[in-house]
């Protein structure tokens, strides 16, 4: 059962490993789902979410299609 998350806490222990990384498309994971993928924007608290793991990690990466 999937559980909203709040913290990273939860993920440290993985996050821990090396080397380790976050790749994540935008349209519809971290952003809402629009009709044009290029429309897409990361959503703020996303966007610090990402911002906090990449504190943590060697590499983060959103993709975006075209």
């Amino acid at each position: 059962m999937a559980l909203p998350l709040g913290s990273i806490d939860p993920l440290r222990p993985i996050l821990a490993r090396r080397p380790f990384g976050l790749a994540t498309d935008i349209d519809g994971t971290i952003s809402p789902i629009v009709d044009t993928p290029s429309e897409a924007t990361v959503t703020p608290l996303c966007r610090r979410y990402l911002q906090e793991i990449a504190r943590h990690v060697d590499v983060v990466a959103a993709v975006e299609r075209a």
